[in-house]
């Protein structure tokens, strides 16, 4: 089999190809593209072999890409456009850099863990619909105030822990797992969270400003609120029958709780269980009558 050197005339990657073909496929990015086609653009940029990196669009040295995979911005600029073609955003590509924003063209399918980790100067980002992980790549952004979480997406897991500026998000309703997406975001006051998400471990511990959330029926596990020292209402759904009492600790100002099994485990409640020895109503804190039942909202506890 005849196989020459040829360059994807998607995202540039230099490999092997069939001469005798019609079409092939890209190794790197699965585009289809006509073989011939493929040769010629290879050819014109004859100086490059295997390993060498391509460079698209902005200053040469702006951008180091390997078969479609931006590896790493060199670039000065500050606030950055990726190059179109590029179709994953390393791992750990523009962590710690100094940027304040950055475009992402539609050709990205990922954005790797630890790609924008630590640039602690992002303050906005635009991911477009054709993303569907993003898992841990926006860690420690501090300055990250606003980001809008594109549907398709389903996986946020770790992708945004410790962006103390961020304040509110919507998560649209093709994520799934967003366990741990917003540990330590200290600034987020409001989040809404869609019935498609059955994760949600870890994912709101330490949000001191996190009012109010309602969890939805496809979760089983709560154990992502502890440190929400500022949360007031939560409604749990019935698909979750037990808690183990490190799911709401020092949750001190959660006094409206709606979930069916409250009364078996108020004790795990800090605000709850000091009602419960004071000899108040669990459910809105009125008094007891002598059977039990409060005179204020009229539930048996």
């Amino acid at each position: 089999m005849p196989f020459v050197e040829a360059k994807c005339t998607n995202c540039g990657a230099v490999l092997p190809v069939d001469n005798t073909r019609d079409a092939w496929i890209c190794n790197y990015c699965n585009t289809p593209f006509i073989v011939e086609k493929a040769i010629n653009n290879y050819n014109v940029t004859n100086n490059i072999t295997a390993n060498t990196v391509n460079i698209f669009g902005g200053r040469e040295s702006d951008f180091v890409i390997r078969g479609g995979v931006l590896e790493k911005y060199t670039g000065e600029s500050t606030d950055v456009v990726i190059p179109d073609n590029v179709v994953r955003v390393g791992e750990k590509a523009f962590r710690g850099l100094p940027i304040t924003s950055v475009k992402i063209p539609d050709s990205v399918k990922e954005i790797s863990r630890y790609a924008f980790s630590d640039c602690t100067y992002l303050k906005s980002v635009i991911i477009p619909n054709s993303v569907t992980n993003i898992s841990g790549a926006f860690r420690n952004c501090t300055s990250l105030t606003f980001v809008t979480i594109p549907s398709g997406i389903t996986d946020i897991s770790d992708a945004f822990q410790n962006c103390t500026s961020l304040t509110s998000v919507t998560i649209p309703n093709s994520v799934i797992d967003i366990s741990g997406a917003f540990w330590g975001c200290t600034s987020l006051t409001y989040v809404t969270i869609p019935n498609s998400v059955t994760d949600i471990g870890g994912a709101f511990i330490d949000c001191k400003s996190l009012k109010s959330v309602t969890i939805p029926n496809s979760v089983k596990d709560i154990s992502a609120f502890s440190g929400c020292t500022s949360l007031t209402s939560v409604t749990i759904p019935n698909s979750v029958e037990r808690i183990f009492g490190h799911e709401f600790k020092n949750c001190y100002n959660l006094v409206d709780i709606n979930w069916s099994h409250l009364s078996e485990y108020a004790n795990f409640f800090p605000a709850i269980a000091k009602r419960k020895e004071e000899g108040l109503c669990i459910y809105c804190g009125g008094k007891l009558s002598l059977v039990k039942k409060c005179k204020s909202c009229g539930r048996k506890n």
